[in-house]
């Protein structure tokens, strides 16, 4: 019986065809791959964001106007300021951080060619108001504007007394406004004259786009 084999044309086809099949097997695999990575990227952002807006969600929700106490010197006595840098106000915190009142100031800072936004926290206590504690001394928002920032000093219980953290980074714009009373405009400045915000709004851009806008309720009771 004789038995044809296969011409060089014919192996040449035929290796072609299969190394055409691998490169569309491996394509597809690769895309499917970026796929999967950008899908976990979403996700994961997505994930962030949500966790972002419930945390500010319940220091916004604990806000208050106290009064100082003590002191050695005149204090405000009113603390919620802001401006579409950034906002500052008393509030309550857990635990977690040590439970008791606190001077929270979000802002938006500008440093080695990234935008971020960092939160600080000074204890709401006499000594942190006339500056006599050993942190980073609190001066109030609307006296910063235009100063140079100051040199972190180690406090003896960061935990409790001072902290900063970065809360976002690689910001391409980040835009606080306030609302008064309901169906009132959006300001991009709140002093309030002893009176808080209704609301505030957070609109927020990174490289990946707008985040959608974050609105909290601030109590007014």
């Amino acid at each position: 019986m004789n038995q044809r084999g296969f011409t060089l044309l014919e192996l040449l086809v035929a290796l072609s065809l299969v190394g055409m099949m691998t490169l569309l097997l491996y394509g597809a695999l690769g895309y499917g791959g970026r796929a999967w990575d950008r899908g976990e990227a979403v996700a994961g952002r997505e994930a962030g964001l949500i966790l972002l807006h419930h945390r500010l969600r319940d220091l916004f929700l604990a806000a208050g106007n106290p009064a100082a106490q003590g002191g050695t010197r005149p204090a405000p006595r009113f603390f919620f300021r802001g401006d579409a840098n950034g906002v500052e106000f008393v509030t309550a915190m857990g635990r977690e951080t040590g439970a008791g009142l606190y001077l929270l100031r979000l802002e938006l800072r500008a440093g080695n060619g990234d935008r971020r936004l960092v939160l600080r926290r000074w204890l709401f206590h006499p000594e942190v108001l006339d500056g006599q504690a050993a942190l980073p001394a609190w001066i109030p928002y609307e006296e910063t504007v235009g100063t140079p920032k100051e040199k972190a000093v180690a406090p003896s219980a960061p935990g409790l007394w001072y902290a900063e953290s970065v809360v976002v980074e690689r910001l391409r714009r980040a835009d606080f406004a306030y609302r008064g009373d309901a169906g009132g405009a959006w300001q991009d400045r709140w002093s309030g004259g002893g009176r808080l915000p209704s609301l505030v709004r957070l609109q927020v851009e990174d490289d990946q786009g707008r985040w959608p806008v974050m609105i909290f309720e601030v109590p007014r009771s």
